[in-house]
C-alpha cells in the first residue's frame, strides 16, 4: 500500500507508457497526414467523439466504484481479524490463566501460549493463501513438527489450522479447564475467523464481469484511436499533446480499476497484509508478556507490504 502523501508522477506514467506511446505516435501520424493531404478529409465530427467520451467516463466511473467496494471490504475484513485475534487470544488468556500456585499453572500456560501462536499462524497462513504463497517458512517456527506435517497434505492450510483451534477448544473442554458458557463465546470468536477467511477467498476468487474489465479497456483503446479524428482539424499541430492529455486520463481511470480488482497481491496499491499480520503478532505476543517481538514493519519507498 502506497502510504506517501505524494504520488510519484513518475511511475504512473511510466505504467502506462506503452499505451501513451503508441496514441503519441499514432495521433502525430494522424496530424502529419492531414497537413500533407488537406482535402483528403480523414477528420471527423467532435461530436460523436464527446458522446462516446461521456459514456465512456460513466462506464468508468462504475468500474472504478466497483473494484474500490472490493478493495474496501477487504480491508475491512482484515481490521475484522486484527480485532478478532485480539479478542480470542484475551478470551484464552482470561479464561485459562490461574493465579500462582495452582498445580496445573505451567499446563496451562503452556497451552495459552500454544493457542496463541496458532492464531499468529492462522493470520500468515490466510495471507499467504490470498497471494498464493507457500506459507510454511513461517509456519514452521510457529507449530510443532506433527502439526506442519498434517498441514502439508491440506490445500486450504488457515482453513485447516481453524480445525486445529478447535480441536484445541474441545480438548480444554474435556479436561475441565472451560464450561460450556465460555467454551460457546470462544467457539463464536473462532467462528468470526471462518467468516473473515470466507469473505476475503471471495473477493480473490470472484473477479469482476468481462464487460467491466477487458470489453471495457478495449473500447477505451478504442476511443484513444479515434481522438485524434475528432480534434485534427480543430487542433492542427496542438491535436497531438491534446490527444495525448485526454488518452492518460482516461487511460489511468481504466488502469485505477484494474488495479483494485484484487487487492491482496503485492503491488504498491495493494493492501499491506504483511504488515497487518505483524501487527496481530506483535499484539499476541504482548498477550503473552513476551520479550522478543518483532518490531512494526516500515514502509520502503513509501510503499507498506
Amino acid at each position: 500500500m502506497i502510504v506517501s502523501k505524494q504520488i510519484s508522477g513518475y511511475r504512473t506514467i511510466l505504467s502506462l507508457g506503452r499505451p501513451l506511446s503508441v496514441t503519441l505516435v499514432w495521433a502525430v501520424a494522424v496530424a502529419l497526414v492531414h497537413w500533407r493531404f488537406p482535402q483528403g478529409l480523414i477528420w471527423i465530427s467532435p461530436l460523436p467523439i464527446t458522446v462516446v467520451g461521456v459514456a465512456l467516463g460513466v462506464l468508468l466511473a462504475f468500474r472504478n466504484s466497483a473494484g474500490y467496494e472490493r478493495y474496501w471490504e477487504g480491508r475491512t475484513l482484515w481490521g475484522r481479524l486484527v480485532n478478532a485475534s485480539r479478542t480470542l487470544v484475551r478470551q484464552s488468556v482470561t479464561f485459562l490463566r490461574t493465579p500462582d500456585g495452582q498445580h496445573d499453572q505451567e499446563e496451562r500456560e503452556e497451552f495459552i501460549q500454544g493457542f496463541a501462536y496458532r492464531v499468529i499462524a492462522f493470520s500468515h497462513a490466510l495471507r499467504h493463501h490470498l497471494r498464493r504463497e507457500d506459507p510454511f517458512l513461517e509456519l514452521i517456527v510457529l507449530l510443532p513438527s506433527d502439526e506442519i506435517a498434517r498441514l502439508q497434505r491440506v490445500q486450504n492450510v488457515p482453513s485447516s489450522l481453524l480445525m486445529l483451534i478447535g480441536e484445541q477448544l474441545m480438548q480444554v473442554r474435556h479436561r475441565g479447564w472451560l464450561d460450556p458458557i465460555l467454551l460457546a463465546a470462544l467457539d463464536e470468536t473462532l467462528t468470526e475467523l471462518a467468516t473473515i477467511q470466507g469473505g476475503c477467498e471471495r473477493i480473490r476468487n470472484t473477479p469482476l464481469p468481462p464487460v467491466y474489465t477487458d470489453i471495457g479497456h478495449k473500447i477505451v483503446l478504442l476511443f484513444c484511436v479515434l481522438l485524434p479524428f475528432g480534434l485534427v482539424k480543430d487542433l492542427g499541430p496542438l491535436m497531438p499533446p491534446a490527444v495525448l492529455i485526454i488518452a492518460f486520463a482516461f487511460l489511468l481511470l481504466s488502469r485505477i480499476s484494474q488495479l483494485l480488482v484484487n487487492p491482496f497481491g503485492l503491488r504498491p496499491n495493494d493492501l499491506p497484509l504483511t504488515s497487518l499480520t505483524r501487527v496481530i503478532e506483535i499484539d499476541l505476543r504482548d498477550a503473552l508478556q513476551e520479550c522478543d517481538i518483532p518490531k512494526p514493519l516500515q514502509p520502503e519507498a513509501g510503499i507498506l507490504l
